[in-house]
Formats: structure tokens, C-alpha cells, sequence
């Protein structure tokens, strides 16, 4: 029994999960924005919320909310952000607690599989499952640790509504002008 207690106790610490603070700098369509997030496995994650902060006032908001009767986390994208107060705090702990999150998430009302990170208690998202989530691009700068965050260009739902809308209303004036 005390041979398998201690190798449980060396698989986990073989298998522990770590953090270190991210070193890479974020932008938003090219505007310094600062944030706090860790480097997990080589990747850079960030609060969530934090993200959704950053974006509120861009064509790639989104929401996040908690959904207690399915105890999931949930993604609206196109949505306006409600803030819960605490996002953007930049706070960093020495110690820290690191497990990954088994919490379900939903994006638009469907269940993704997004790996995500508990730190000290707050969800921790990878970037990259982040903009592909919500609907923005990101593009890495290696040589200056830099991620740009580049909401100019999504084209959401809403605005595919919007396009037909206009479209619908252009080619008619575009077919009468032809026939003068």
C-alpha cells in the first residue's frame, strides 16, 4: 500500500501543471492594451473575461456568463459584454494553483471542447481557442512576443444580416438605373 501511495505521489508531481507569468505584450488592432495571463504548456491563456473587457467595444464582443442548472461556463458571441467587476486586475500570485478546467463550455448555445485552465480560482483560456471562439483574429509576433488582437474584419451573424439587408435594398436602385 505504501509503495502505491508514493508512486500516486510522484505521478503527480511528474504530471503537476505550472504557470509562469506571460511575457507577451497584447494589442488590440494595434492599441498597447495591458493584461495579465500565464504561459501554460507553451501557450499564452488569459482570463476570459478579462478578453471580453478588452473587447466590449469592438465588432468581436462577446459575453460570458455562468449557467448554474447546467454549472457551465457561457460564451454569446455578438453580445454585449457584462462586466462582474475584477477584470483587468493584472493581480499575480507567487503561489499559484494550477488544474485544468473540467468545467463545460458553451459557445452560442453549444458545448466546445476548449482546454482551459483553473489559476487561483479564475478560468484561464488559451488565445488562440479564445478568437476562435468569439470570432476575431489574432496574428504572433515571435520577434516582439507580441499577439495582435484584430477585431476590424469579423464578420458576425448580425452583420450578415445587416449586408443582405443593404443588398436588398441596393440592387433594385442598381437595376433601375441600368434601364435608363
Amino acid at each position: 500500500r505504501a509503495k502505491i501511495l508514493d508512486f500516486i505521489k510522484s505521478y503527480d508531481m511528474v504530471n503537476e501543471i505550472s504557470a509562469t507569468r506571460s511575457m507577451a505584450k497584447i494589442r488590440v488592432n494595434s492599441e498597447p492594451v495591458t493584461i495579465t495571463g500565464y504561459t501554460v504548456n507553451d501557450s499564452n491563456y488569459f482570463k476570459i473575461r478579462d478578453i471580453a473587457m478588452l473587447l466590449r467595444n469592438t465588432s468581436a464582443k462577446f459575453n460570458v456568463s455562468w449557467n448554474s442548472s447546467l454549472e457551465a461556463i457561457m460564451i454569446e458571441t455578438d453580445t454585449d459584454y457584462v462586466a462582474v467587476g475584477g477584470e483587468l486586475s493584472g493581480e499575480i500570485d507567487q503561489d499559484m494553483n494550477v488544474i485544468e478546467n473540467s468545467t463545460p463550455i458553451y459557445v452560442d448555445g453549444r458545448q466546445t471542447a476548449i482546454t482551459a485552465y483553473n489559476i487561483n480560482g479564475s478560468s484561464y483560456f488559451k488565445i488562440r481557442d479564445i478568437s476562435d471562439a468569439a470570432g476575431f483574429d489574432i496574428q504572433w509576433d515571435g520577434d516582439s512576443q507580441t499577439i495582435n488582437i484584430i477585431t476590424t474584419f469579423k464578420i458576425s451573424k448580425k452583420n450578415i444580416k445587416e449586408l443582405i439587408n443593404i443588398v436588398m435594398i441596393i440592387v433594385p436602385i442598381f437595376k433601375k438605373i441600368q434601364v435608363l
